[in-house]
Order: structure tokens, then sequence, then C-alpha cells
């Protein structure tokens, strides 16, 4: 052991890694937090879009380097959808029920290893609207990522009643307030007004991913994701407001 350093210095350099990634800074180790602080993301996305299913996986997979406060928002990637969907037209490179070469290496990248082409491409809104729904809930993050689940690795059509509420219901969530707010679009509104603020901002697809106000689109590689959320973290290291809003 070199000179200088304490003798639990092993146990509190293990003590405080953990920290870091669980996110959980007791006092004795929040002069350190300024080392490993929480970063802010947002991700915006929708469910029938493949990349965001995959882009996400790789931001798990992120989360267990940093320490990262994750925010979902709707996009609507086919907002003219008829209500019922429609069924899914193949891709060149596509057979029924199988992904493209491409994206299916991509999924494999990111450990998506039951993840297939759906049958059908459903209509999305009403998802949407219950995963709002699902966040005032505080099962949100749960509700979000089960329906990525049930459409690209089981083929369900997340935009049948009957698809959703057995997703809300293996979460613990009641379908009965759920229905309620459906048929009275008590989120509509929500879901709308963050389609829309993301084409103010200038996103024209998805996956779109912001860390503080760094962001990108599409199911980069991982260390595009890597290097996005180091530059995120050194700056708040730098300035723990750099991402709060200005005056």
């Amino acid at each position: 052991m070199g000179k200088g350093r304490p003798r639990n210095y092993s146990s509190a350099l293990a003590r405080w890694v953990a920290a870091c990634h669980n996110g959980r800074i007791t006092t004795a180790f929040r002069r350190s937090a300024t080392e490993c602080p929480t970063i802010p993301v947002t991700v915006r996305g929708d469910y029938i879009c493949p990349w965001c299913y995959v882009g996400e996986a790789r931001l798990k997979a992120l989360s267990n380097e940093f320490d990262l406060r994750i925010t979902h928002k709707s996009f609507l990637l086919r907002p003219d959808l008829p209500d019922e969907g429609i069924e899914h037209q193949a891709r060149p490179g596509e057979t029924p029920g199988e992904l493209s070469g491409h994206l299916k290496a991509q999924a494999l990248d990111a450990d998506l290893t039951h993840m297939r082409r759906p049958r059908r491409t459903p209509n999305t809104l009403k998802a949407l609207q219950v995963t709002v729904h699902a966040r005032q809930q505080g099962k949100g993050a749960e509700v979000h990522d089960e329906l990525f689940r049930v459409y690209w690795d089981e083929g369900e059509d997340v935009g049948q009643p009957e698809v959703i509420r057995k997703v809300l219901e293996s979460q613990g969530i009641f379908w009965g307030p759920v229905e309620a707010a459906l048929n009275e679009n008590a989120y509509l509104d929500t879901v709308l007004g963050e389609y829309q603020e993301a084409l103010d901002i200038g996103f024209e697809g998805v996956p779109a991913f912001v860390f503080g106000n760094l962001g990108f689109t599409g199911a980069q590689p991982m260390h595009v994701f890597r290097a996005v959320a180091q530059r995120a973290r050194d700056a708040l290291v730098a300035d723990p407001g750099a991402f709060e809003p200005k005056p």
C-alpha cells in the first residue's frame, strides 16, 4: 500500500464507488459527490420505433457506469395511423417475424436477444397516455419498459386495450381509473404537448437523447453514449448548476 493512504483506504474506495453507481451518496461522502454527479437524461421515443428499443437498451447499460436520472417523454412516430393500426409492411431485407440484418445485429449487440418484427404496427396514442398515468403512480419506467418488451419481444399489439391492461396490471396498476381517463382523454394534452415540444426543439425523429443540454438522435453505438455522458458529467463536476435553467 502506498504512503499516505489510510488503513481503510480500500474499503472507503469501494464504498465511494458503490455510492457513485447507486446514486446513494452519504454525508460522509458528500464531498465526493461532485465526482459522480447525477446526470439528467431526457429520452423521447415511441413504442413502435425499433431503434428506440435498441437505444434505450444501451442507455440502461450506460446506467451501470453513470448515475443517470432518466425522464421519458412521448413522441408520435406515426401520427397518421388509424386507431386500429395497420398490418406491418415488410421492408427490404425482412422476412415475416424477423428483423432486417442490420437491425438484428444492433439488437443482439444491445443484448435484445428476443427482439423480432411484430405483425402489426399499432397506433400508440393510448399506450403513450397510459405511460403518463403510470408516471404519476411512480411506475412510469416499469410500464414504459414492459410496453416495449411485449411489443418487440412478444409481438403483442400495444394499441389494444386488453394488452395495455395486462401490462398495467402486471405492474400493480388498477385498470378501472385508467380506462376512465382514456375515455376522457385525460392525458391526451400531455402526450401531444410533449410531441409538439420535441418538434419545437427540432427533433423530427426518434430515439432522441438529451444528457443535460447535450443531445443526439438515433441508437448510436455505445461509445457515443459514453462520450456524451462523460461530457455531461464533466460539465456538472465543473459547475453543479450547469444544466439548470438560466434566469
